[in-house]
């Protein structure tokens, strides 16, 4: 089964953008792509993510061309 996880909003930045559930988010992804990784699920697992974010080995990332790093672009 291939998931498809909308992850456009992750941040690292040491805002309030990389706080809640950014935070929360980026652990989801953590813990599937070691599962992924470790063999523990047959899914496909593809986080759709404004820009490719370290640390999300086992996980495919595809880059949309949203520009969302401007506020405006979000609303």
């Amino acid at each position: 089964m291939k998931i498809a996880i909308d992850a456009q909003l992750l941040s690292d930045q040491e805002s309030y953008r990389g706080a809640g559930v950014s935070n929360y988010s980026r652990e989801l992804l953590r813990a599937l792509g070691e599962l992924v990784r470790a063999g523990a699920t047959p899914h496909n697992i593809t986080a759709y993510v404004h820009a490719r974010q370290p640390g999300l080995d086992g996980i495919e990332q595809a880059v949309t061309a949203l520009r969302l790093e401007r506020p405006a672009a979000r609303i």
